[in-house]
């Protein structure tokens, strides 16, 4: 009887210690699931920040080129004009003379 109750206890031990790391694991297993739709959720998020500031900058940019090209165009259109009035000067004050 002694021998068939230290057979039994040696085989519970073995059945406690093979289910508990597949609990454990189980229980592991939630937990990194859990982290790794957390830090899913957080790349998402930060990719959306970052999508939405690229497209902020685009924005920015092509309103400062036009702007810069708007300058640019009114400098010549002046330049132009302003040279045209030179010649009309220049061929008046030879006519003059």
């Amino acid at each position: 009887m002694k021998k068939y109750i230290t057979n039994f206890a040696i085989t519970m031990a073995c059945f406690v210690t093979l289910l508990a790391p597949t609990s454990a694991f189980a229980f592991c297993d939630g937990c990194v699931t859990g982290a790794v739709n957390l830090l899913d959720a957080s790349v998402q998020a930060m990719n959306a920040t970052i999508s939405q500031l690229l497209y902020n900058i685009g924005i920015a940019i092509n309103e400062n080129g036009n702007k810069v090209s708007h300058t640019i165009e009114a400098a010549s259109r002046s330049e132009r004009e302003f040279g045209v009035v030179q010649e009309k000067n220049r061929r008046y004050e030879d006519a003059r003379q």
